[in-house]
């Protein structure tokens, strides 16, 4: 991460800490948007924690959630819905991570 916005220390912090406060709540918002079968939701909050897991180096949980995006598109519940398990774990992983690292802005 640090290399894709040059090194800057104080940029890389505010964007785990938007990481560390806004990204859980898309996850629960994920998993409403499943229940529900809001096919436009789930595409569109699986688009944005993509794009803010490959911001912040989460690889394996950007393609969960692209996973889930192109099934929202497909109006492919059932592999969303599978899919969510993944997500949640490669999201707790990384959220644990990102928690003990040194850019954490409450390790700082």
């Amino acid at each position: 991460m640090l290399e894709r916005i040059g090194g800057d220390t104080d940029i890389a912090m505010a964007v785990i800490e938007g990481f560390l406060v806004t990204i859980p709540d898309q996850v629960t918002v994920l998993k409403d948007f499943l229940e529900e079968g809001n096919l436009n939701g789930i595409t569109h909050t699986a688009h944005s924690l993509k794009g803010v897991a490959a911001t912040v180096g989460g690889e394996r949980l950007r393609q969960v959630a692209l996973l889930i995006e192109r099934a929202g598109k497909d109006g492919d519940t059932e592999t969303a819905q599978n899919a969510f398990a993944a997500l949640k774990q490669e999201f707790d992983t990384l959220f644990d991570v990102i928690n003990q690292s040194d850019l954490n802005p409450e390790n700082g």
